[in-house]
């Protein structure tokens, strides 16, 4: 076994009231029992996980951990101090390194040992020890757990399962202690795993915000004016909540960065306690450390606890009662650079205590409030109120403090009935230790004891120690599964151990991998690396967030393309597996092509004759009201190529024709891209953004019966927001040639911002049409760029030149990203909303529903579905040009006839509906006709046979017959004066004029007119 050497000559210089303080009745107890340990270790116990004899596979039963000599390759969660993390396995590694493996990179990372904050790994503690297992504190607070071997006037040896034999010097110990497992004198090492903690979720619903701030105030006001300062400071407002309050232990800590949460932990004080806490905290962050309470104990309720909070940007301790006040006051909470390594003496029963700043060795002592009723408050609670709060250890134990602490040349033996044994310790074994006092030698039973102090031996200064190398060098706790604390400088990992430059021991200590539990950072500040060249981010996914920048791929990348520099640590490439995202750290700029860099920055004038025939022809096809524009608050914006992969790519447009698509650009090598590929192209660097409400988008959307075998394929949208349905046949530099109707149009190119490929109705006998490509096709690390709300082309990388990652596009072939022009980077994913569900998925067109006439003369209303519910809302045109909506004929009962000149029925039941609805007031009845799909041409020719002359309206789309499932015509709808569908009759029955007389009346309100 390893051994390490405590040197004699370095040990801190420390006040020797706080030596005092730290040397607590514990040890006597735990030296004993270790002597007994020692004994039965030469023996080869077998319930000693100690003992020299056992063999590993023993030992992994109770130690945790197997004892082998296999490379122990540990895994857990790597925080920097960057606020960044990482999954992995930790890996041997040289002196000033930290070398890690995760499955997502080829190679492990070499990180700089200066850039960690943590490492946790996801593993219990030893909880249930045997009889003689003992804890032995240096002055510095490190500790260490095993059996006693031996002990002499100058050195304390100890065997322990984690760091192997180690032989201490006696001047550098402060106690020594057993580990027992009884609630009078138990020990708690903590803060252990989350559920074993009390979560209280949402800490505001036990006490009104308001009330808490009230309490705050008030206890504020209080301490500081007990301390001496100004009051009446404002107090920061609570951020608001915005998600569920919990708290997390996956790295190994206990953390909460979500506002307004407590967490509580039971039967962990004594009356009597020594406790030790290590905290981490963010700037501004709120919290409360309470010790003292009990689970009864509301959130609000500071009182009768001790409670380590800030006040007015003061962190202070405080014991408030009923009509007293104790207080220290601890200093500006900025000073404490986001970290506590506290040992606070509690006596509860006196209302007293003694604060120890572990990191300066300063001493703070409250002054006693007298006696208190709070001995059997037990608890330790964390509260949170905003910010982010790490608990990285909880060390609690009793404490004995006694008067006279003079004597350092007498070993102490304190003992459960209080009382304390001076003398020379001059043998133990396993029931007693044998204390020599004066003339006679007293044996005490190491049931009775708590705690053993060993005479202090005054010791030489180091010399050599170089304070200011001690301040700027990267100092580690390192705790272990068996309860043991080494502080230091991590030399370096091997196969089997974590090496550890200690302050007190002078030879470095070997921690073995298999017991590790968790490396923290003590004086972490964030490093300022200089970043590579590149364009900096965050490299997120599922087992970790990393900052830094891609680099070009090496010569020697052995076939991975991206690699990836994170910040303090060396270049890796990315696995073929990786899935996450690059999300950078500024915006993407655009960068103006050579022709748009050559013009000047203005809005484009609005057309003159060109697009006036644009808006006629929108007038022909049955499109909407001119629609609303927004326009684009970027003039010189880039073309852009849409694909139906719901990728898109900068270009510069040359010419369509004959299906094709041409076009220059610097993402793609191909130049030419099929009609079937294409999901729209942006033309214009002004580009229209066209809002239409949801009624004259679906009438829009809508092909008409007789055009379902010749839809229209394209939509043209205006630099005004003017819209055309057409066939699109050619663009040249000057032209746009598109087939509308049956016309064929030549329009300016200038006023043409984009072209939308329409997704058209599928026909019967429509087969084999080509599919476009799918991104999710394609090899799994393939990369997409994202910025505002479009995705860049998506490549299968080969190669990072530049800011350029080149390779190749499943549509365009070679092609490439360029990372200077993105938002986001993403890797190996596919987003939702790419594809069908990208931004140009809502203009799909669909054919308008087949009209039918009735199978019978007539039906009843009351089988509509319609009927009761508000009439839908539509927007036609009327045949002499005026607008056709529902809404304005609010207040009048509304006859609307569903009809077409090629129906028999329809012909034959216009006549008597008109008839019928002429005998009523003209101001409260209003007859409706709803022509299906037909021109006017056609409509005034049958009115005119027909005799009659009724308001029409021309529903060219269908969209209104479908909004009131007028499947099968003459169908006849009476509305109320509210909106509501009263009746629905369809067909021709021989008493039509009868039955829709009564409905009328009915939706009147009247009995007979």
């Amino acid at each position: 076994m390893k051994t390490a050497t405590v040197s004699p000559n370095r040990r801190r210089s420390w006040n020797p009231t706080v030596a005092q303080i730290m040397v607590a009745p514990l040890a006597l107890a735990l030296f004993v029992t270790s002597m007994a340990m020692h004994a039965r270790a030469q023996e080869g116990d077998a319930s000693n996980p100690f003992s020299r004899n056992r063999q590993p596979a023993d030992l992994a039963t109770e130690a945790t951990q197997p004892q082998t000599t296999t490379p122990q390759h540990i895994a857990g969660k790597l925080a920097l101090i960057s606020d960044q993390w990482i999954e992995g396995q930790l890996l041997p590694s040289e002196t000033g390194q930290l070398v890690w493996k995760n499955s997502r990179f080829v190679s492990p990372i070499v990180f700089d040992i200066n850039s960690v904050r943590s490492l946790a790994v996801p593993t219990k503690q030893i909880e249930n020890y045997p009889e003689q297992t003992v804890a032995i504190e240096l002055h510095s607070r490190e500790r260490c757990v095993g059996t006693l071997s031996a002990i002499s006037d100058e050195s304390i040896e100890i065997e322990t399962a984690d760091c192997g034999v180690l032989t201490l010097a006696r001047d550098q110990v402060s106690r020594i202690y057993p580990l027992t497992n009884g609630k009078e004198n138990s020990i708690y090492r903590g803060p252990d795993h989350l559920d074993r903690w009390i979560e209280v979720k949402k800490a505001m619903e036990l006490a009104q915000e308001a009330q808490i701030q009230k309490v705050q105030l008030r206890n504020a006001a209080v301490a500081i004016r007990a301390a001496g300062q100004a009051p009446n400071q404002k107090q920061p407002e609570p951020k608001p909540e915005d998600n569920e309050p919990r708290w997390d232990d996956s790295t190994g800590v206990l953390t909460s960065q979500k506002s307004n949460t407590a967490i509580r932990r039971d039967d962990v004080l004594h009356t009597r306690s020594s406790v030790e806490l290590e905290v981490e905290f963010a700037p501004d962050t709120d919290f409360v450390i309470e010790l003292g309470t009990t689970e009864k104990t509301p959130i609000d309720a500071l009182q009768g606890t001790f409670c380590l909070s800030v006040f007015n940007e003061q962190l202070v301790l405080v014991l408030e009662l009923e009509e007293s006040l104790s207080l220290i006051k601890l200093g500006d909470i900025d000073s404490f650079n986001g970290r506590l390594h506290f040992l606070i003496h509690l006596d509860q029963s006196k209302g007293e205590a003694k604060l120890i700043n572990l990191t300066t060795g300063k001493v703070f002592d409250m002054p006693s409030v007298g006696e208190t009723k709070l001995a059997d408050r037990r608890s330790v609670r964390f509260t949170n109120y905003s910010g982010k709060l790490r608990i990285h250890s909880l060390f609690v134990r009793p404490y004995f403090a006694v008067d006279s602490t003079d004597n350092t040349d007498q070993d102490r033996i304190y003992k459960a009935d209080k009382e304390i044994v001076e003398g020379q310790i001059v043998s133990v074994d396993g029931q007693s230790v044998t204390v020599k006092t004066g003339e006679e030698e007293v044996s005490v039973s190491l049931s009775n004891v708590i705690e053993i102090a060993p005479k202090q031996i005054a010791a030489t200064p180091n010399a050599d120690t170089d304070d200011d190398d001690q301040n700027t060098a990267r100092r580690f706790n390192v705790f272990t599964t068996m309860g043991s604390l080494w502080s230091g400088q991590v030399v370096q990992t091997t196969d089997q151990s974590l090496i550890l430059k200690s302050d007190f021991v002078a030879e470095p200590v070997e921690i073995k991998i298999a017991q590790l539990l968790r490396l923290s950072c003590i004086n972490a500040k964030a490093k300022t690396e200089t970043p590579e060249e590149g364009r900096a981010g965050n490299l997120e996914f599922e087992t970790g967030k990393l900052s830094g920048v891609f680099i070009e791929t090496p010569a020697d990348n052995a076939g991975h393309p991206l690699w990836f520099k994170p910040n303090d640590a060396a270049q890796v490439a990315l696995a073929d597996s990786f899935e996450g995202k690059m999300r950078f750290l500024r915006a993407a700029m655009p960068k103006p092509t050579e022709s748009q860099a050559s013009r000047p920055v203005a809005q484009r004038p609005r057309a003159a004759n060109p697009i006036n025939l644009l808006s006629g022809l929108l007038r022909m096809s049955g499109g909407p009201t001119p629609p609303t524009v927004t326009e684009s608050s970027v003039p010189d914006s880039p073309s852009l190529l849409y694909l139906k992969t719901g990728e898109s790519v900068e270009i510069e447009p040359n010419k369509y024709a004959e299906k094709h698509f041409l076009f220059d650009s610097k993402e793609s090598e191909k130049k030419d891209v099929h009609s079937d590929e294409i999901r729209a192209i942006v033309l214009s660097g002004y580009e229209a953004k066209v809002k239409i409400d949801g009624v004259a988008l679906e009438r829009f959307l809508t092909v008409p019966r007789r055009n379902k075998r010749d839809p229209p394929t394209h939509l043209l949208i205006a630099t005004n927001g003017d819209l055309l349905r057409c066939r699109l046949l050619s663009i040249d530099e000057a032209n746009v040639v598109v087939q509308a109707g049956f016309e064929t149009l030549t329009l300016d190119r200038k006023v043409l911002a984009q072209v939308i490929w329409l997704d058209t109705p599928q026909v019967e006998d429509d087969e084999n049409e080509p599919e476009a490509s799918s991104v999710a096709d394609h090899h799994p690390l393939r990369v997409i760029g994202k910025s505002g709300g479009r995705y860049h082309i998506a490549v299968q990388p080969s190669v990072v030149q530049g800011s350029m990652i080149k390779g190749n596009n499943a549509v365009l072939g070679k092609a490439a990203v360029d990372l200077e022009s993105v938002d986001e980077l993403l890797i190996g994913l596919v987003p939702a909303d790419i594809g069908a569900n990208g931004q140009y998925a809502k203009w799909q067109l669909k054919n308008a529903n087949d009209i039918i006439l009735p199978e019978s003369d007539g039906g009843d209303s009351m089988q509509s579905a319609l009927v009761g519910k508000e009439a839908p809302e539509v927007k036609l045109k009327m045949l002499d040009g005026e607008e056709f909506t529902i809404a304005k004929y609010r207040g009048k009962v509304l006859v609307l006839d569903f009809w077409a000149t090629w129906c028999g029925p329809c012909i034959q039941a216009m006549p008597v509906i008109e008839n019928t609805v002429q005998g009523f007031d003209p101001d409260s009845v209003q007859l409706v006709a709803v022509n299906l799909q037909e021109t006017s041409d056609q409509i005034q020719e049958a009115l005119k046979r027909m005799g009659i002359e009724p308001e029409v309206a021309m529903d060219r789309d269908g969209v209104a017959a479908a909004r009131y499932e007028a499947n099968a015509i003459p169908q006849t709808v009476v509305i109320d004066p509210d909106g509501v569908v009263q009746n629905v009759f369809v067909g021709a029955k021989g008493n039509l004029g009868e039955v829709l007389s009564a409905a009328i009346s009915d939706a009147l309100g009247a009995e007979d007119l």
